[in-house]
Parts: structure tokens; C-alpha cells; sequence
């Protein structure tokens, strides 16, 4: 008979061996974005790679700080150190312990230039200490009096883009072979001669930045006890460039309003396609050497509940379905 994780300690569930094994194939590649479906959409590596700079972008409101929150608090439960440069002076700390940061342990810095926020930044890479520094955000680095009327003029625009161009170029060459990544948060700003939307920066976040990520918002989740009452959003996330995989994949996630994203679900939805998971008539059980045979509840709700419950082996299923995801692409690949 199976026994539920609700009565048997993390520790006596997972299987120790087998755990550092997964852990280190996977570790290889860097650290997660903190959600299970973009990571897969980054062909099962972490879109966060170790020496690597990633963009993420997308409108206001839609999730990006969200998401790298995410990607902080994913950092912490594998024992990695992360830092948060906020140039938005906007962030509330309340909020990132919403989302799980653990704020006695994050790097927490809010430099009001773009040579302070870097400068932060690179003093952190030579300690050699941190493996995730995320930068929020790269048009809020724009000098007030370079800016009219929310636009640049045309020699602010210039200078802006030779001093974002050469910090880039530093940053990416001091981690270089580091276990550290970085991530850029980004707005999009619209061309009024076009009405397209673009990532403020230009040409060198096209040459220096290793993957870039745009989110956009989808259907709106309402309450279900009052349909009036905005719960949250669907977030459609593609990778407009993956230097270390495959371009135009597309994830979607769910952000709750003062919750985060729902990484719960996305843990489970997965785990159970990539076959870590299994579920029929009698329940949610684990089908993996981590803890085979142990019950996840007789129904979704409970399994939720227990993935919820324990986090950190929560990151474990997420660290195994992405090992799966990589053993599979390697089968089709050897065919």
C-alpha cells in the first residue's frame, strides 16, 4: 500500500542517491525560471544559464517582475545566492515575501543610475558568491532629464544605448564561465510611426543577450464567487531568441494578483505529462525512483495541496520532470 507524503517526511521520501544524480545532470545548465512550462519551452534547459544574460519584457502589469521573483525564489530553495538591482523604486518587499522570497537572504539594492545599478552588479560577480542577479529595470536606468514627455530625444536615445551597449559587453564577459546568471526585466515601448512594440535598448540587447523572453497578457481569471472580480491573468510567454536551444517555443502560465504565479499547478500539470507523476482511479501517485508508489492524494485538489504544502520537493519534481524532458529529447534525437 502507498503512504502519503502528508504523513512521511521529505527526507524519507526522497531517495538520496537518485536525487544528486538528477541534480547534478540538470545543474550543468544553470537554474530555473521558476516556472516548469518555460523552462521546457526552453527545450527542457534552464532558460536561466549559468553565464548567460536573459531579457525578459512584455506590457505593464503583465507578470515580468512576477516571474523573476519566481526565478529568485527557485534560486534560494537550491542553495543558490540571488540579488535584486531595482532602479523602479517601485517594488514592495511585502510582496516578495508573498511570493516566497526569503528576504533575509536575497541581495536587496535600489540605485537610482544605470553606472550605480551595474557597478552593484559587478562587484557581486568578482566576489564570485551570487548565482542569479536580477536588474529591474532597464528603461527605468534612463536619466530623468534625458527624458521628454516619456521619449527620448535622439542624442539621449544615442548615449543611452553606447553606455547600456558597454556595461553589457563587461557584464557578459566577467561571467563568462561563472555559475552565476542574469536577468534583465525590460518595457515595451510602441513606434508611432509603425505601431510595432519594441524592447527599450535596441541593437545591444540583440547582440549581448543570450535569451529573450516576451510576455503577453491572455484572458482574464475572474472570482468565482463574484464574476466581477479580477483574480488574476493567463500569460502567453515566447522565446524570441534562445542562443542555447530552439526560438518560438511558447509557455503559458497563470498569474494570481498579490499571489504570484501558480507554479502549483504548472508543477503538477507537468510532471504528470512527462509521465513523474500518475493518476487514475485511485489517485495522484509518484512513478519515479525519487519515491515510487507514494501517494499524492486521491484527487487533484490534494495533490495540490501536498506540492504546496512541501516546496522544496516540489522544485525536485520540477528538477525531474525537466531530466525527463531532456532524456526524451535525446531518444529523439539518437532515432
Amino acid at each position: 500500500m502507498s503512504t502519503s507524503l502528508n504523513t512521511a517526511k521529505q527526507s524519507e521520501v526522497l531517495n538520496t542517491a537518485k536525487q544528486s544524480e538528477v541534480l547534478n545532470t540538470v545543474k550543468l545548465y544553470g537554474t530555473s525560471t521558476g516556472n516548469t512550462s518555460l523552462d521546457l519551452a526552453l527545450c527542457g534547459k534552464c532558460s536561466l544559464e549559468f553565464s548567460s544574460l536573459s531579457e525578459i519584457s512584455g506590457e505593464n502589469g503583465v507578470g515580468k517582475t512576477t516571474l523573476a521573483l519566481h526565478s529568485i525564489v527557485n534560486c534560494q530553495r537550491t542553495n543558490g545566492v540571488a540579488a535584486f538591482i531595482e532602479t523602479e523604486q517601485s517594488i514592495d518587499p511585502a510582496y516578495m515575501k508573498k511570493i516566497g522570497v526569503d528576504m533575509d537572504n536575497v541581495i536587496f539594492s535600489q540605485p537610482t543610475t544605470m553606472d550605480d545599478a551595474f557597478k552593484i552588479a559587478f562587484e557581486l560577480i568578482k566576489s564570485g558568491t551570487v548565482n542569479l542577479i536580477v536588474f529591474d529595470s532597464i528603461a527605468s536606468m534612463l536619466p530623468k532629464n534625458e527624458v521628454v514627455n516619456g521619449l527620448l530625444t535622439e542624442n539621449a536615445a544615442l548615449e543611452f544605448s553606447r553606455e547600456l551597449a558597454k556595461n553589457l559587453e563587461k557584464i557578459k564577459a566577467m561571467i563568462a564561465d561563472s555559475l552565476c546568471s542574469v536577468i534583465f526585466i525590460n518595457q515595451l515601448r510602441q513606434n508611432p510611426n509603425t505601431s510595432e512594440w519594441y524592447s527599450v535598448g535596441g541593437k545591444p540587447l540583440e547582440r549581448y543577450i543570450d535569451t529573450r523572453i516576451r510576455l503577453k497578457k491572455g484572458k482574464v481569471i475572474l472570482s468565482k464567487k463574484d464574476s466581477t472580480v479580477k483574480m488574476g491573468h493567463h500569460v502567453i510567454a515566447t522565446v524570441l531568441k534562445n542562443t542555447y536551444g530552439k526560438s518560438g517555443s511558447i509557455a503559458t502560465f497563470s498569474v494570481h494578483y498579490q499571489k504570484g504565479i501558480n507554479s502549483v499547478l504548472d508543477t503538477l500539470k507537468n510532471a504528470v505529462e512527462h509521465n513523474i507523476i500518475t493518476t487514475d482511479d485511485s489517485g495522484y501517485t509518484i512513478n519515479h525512483a525519487c519515491a515510487k508508489n507514494q501517494s499524492m492524494g486521491n484527487d487533484r485538489a490534494e495533490a495540490l495541496n501536498i506540492l504546496a504544502q512541501y516546496p522544496k520537493f516540489r522544485t525536485q519534481i520540477d528538477i525531474f520532470t525537466i531530466y525527463e524532458h531532456l532524456r526524451r529529447a535525446k531518444n529523439q534525437l539518437n532515432h
